[in-house]
Parts: structure tokens; sequence; C-alpha cells
């Protein structure tokens, strides 16, 4: 049975960034519960060096001052966003796919036309959606 995996790009990240389009392309962390460590990493905050998991109080004078963002989890707004994801996908698959986290999901394949391009439509959802 052929399976892809869904995987949302640094979510917690891309789900501030929603709210904030001046902030594309700019280094983004989320932090955890009461802001004690990194939970989440744009790709920018990536090649910064920010590693998931360190202590917030060890990088947030350097980050800062290197135009970094930072947010609090907001972990009702990340809820919100995984259900429309997931929503999306049901509404292509309908009941062949699975979700496996809040930013991941696998499809079945199988469920496709055999004549169906999957390149084609790999390239459509992500630049739909």
């Amino acid at each position: 049975m052929p399976l892809a995996l869904v995987d949302c790009d640094s979510f917690y990240a891309s789900c501030e960034r929603l709210f904030r389009p001046d902030l594309r392309k700019k280094p983004i962390v989320v932090l955890s519960n009461n802001d004690g460590c990194v939970i989440a990493r744009s790709k920018e905050a990536k090649a910064m060096g920010i590693k998931m998991g360190v202590p917030w109080f060890q990088i947030k004078k350097a980050y800062l001052a290197n135009g970094g963002h930072v947010f609090s989890s907001n972990f009702a707004l990340y809820g919100d966003m995984s259900a429309r994801v997931m929503n999306i996908l049901e509404c292509m698959f309908l009941q062949a796919y699975e979700v496996y986290s809040i930013d991941e999901a696998f499809l079945d394949l199988d469920t496709l036309d055999k004549n169906f391009n999957l390149y084609k439509f790999g390239c459509h959802v992500k630049r739909c959606y």
C-alpha cells in the first residue's frame, strides 16, 4: 500500500506568521509553557543555529539582537490551524488518511485513480495550501 506523509514545515512558527506577514523570511522561535525553552523554530532561526529545546534565557539576548522574533506558545491557535489542515486532507482523501500528530498525517494513495499524477498533485497542494 503506497502511503504519503504530509508534514507541515515549522508548524508552530508558520501558524504565528499567518497573522504577521511582516515576519516572512524572519527568524521565529516559539517557546514552551512559561517561556522556558524553544519548542519550535522557523527555517531562518534554525539557520542562526538555534537548537530545539535550548533554554530561552541562554539565547535571548543574542537572538533578539540579531533580529529574531519570539512568541509564547499558543496551543489553541495551533490546534485550530491543525484542524483546518486535517479538514483539507479529509476533503481530498475522505477516509483514506490518518492523523499522526498536530502537523502530520498519512495518506493512503491506493484510493487514487491509477492514472493520477502524484507529482502534479503534490505541486498543486504545495501551491494552493
